[in-house]
């Protein structure tokens, strides 16, 4: 079954610059093959037999000016589905 492509993206909204960041998307706790960027497009494998997108979830590292304040990813972060 073809399912409609929603877009990911995690984009930068406030606070300092992350440097060096690395993506990984994961789909049910499992590494998606060369998801490796801030943007992910979804996939047929992304769905359940009944249509329901699966659990995809990023996971986001880099480097942080450590006076920034910044404690969690999460405050500079934001995510946006197309």
């Amino acid at each position: 079954m073809k399912h409609d492509k929603q877009i990911i993206e995690l984009k930068q909204v406030d606070g300092p610059p992350l440097e060096n960041p690395t993506y990984q998307w994961y789909r049910d706790d499992k590494p998606i093959k060369g998801a490796t960027q801030a943007t992910y497009i979804t996939r047929d494998a992304d769905y359940t037999a009944r249509g329901r997108l699966k659990n995809i979830t990023c996971r986001v590292s880099g480097d942080l000016d450590p006076d920034s304040g910044v404690t969690s990813l999460g405050e500079i972060l934001t995510v946006i589905v197309k």
